[in-house]
C-alpha cells in the first residue's frame, strides 16, 4: 500500500509485467514494449537492470516476492491478493 518511486522506463517494464500477471514475459518483449524500433533498443540485459531496481524498490515497499525470475526464459508478476 506504500507508493514507489519508479523511473519511466521501470514504470513501463512494471506495467508490461502486470498486464501479463501470472504469464512468463520474455525479455525480447519487455525490449518490444519499451523500445519503438529494434536498432534503438539497448542490449536485452538492461531488462535485468531495470528489474534488479524495481525488486529493490519492492522490497522496500514489502513486496519483495512480487516478481520472479525464470532463468533464461523471463519474468512473471506474480498476483497480490489485496488484504
Amino acid at each position: 500500500d506504500r507508493p514507489l518511486r519508479l523511473t519511466e522506463r521501470e514504470f513501463a517494464v512494471m506495467q508490461c509485467l502486470a498486464l501479463r500477471q501470472r504469464k512468463l514475459v520474455t525479455r525480447d518483449s519487455i525490449v518490444a514494449t519499451l523500445y519503438a524500433s529494434a536498432s534503438a533498443a539497448p542490449e536485452g540485459k538492461i531488462i535485468d537492470v531495470f528489474i534488479c531496481k524495481i525488486r529493490r524498490k519492492l522490497a522496500a515497499a514489502g513486496a519483495s516476492d512480487l516478481i520472479t525470475t525464470v532463468w533464461g526464459a523471463g519474468d512473471r508478476m506474480e498476483a497480490r491478493l489485496a488484504a
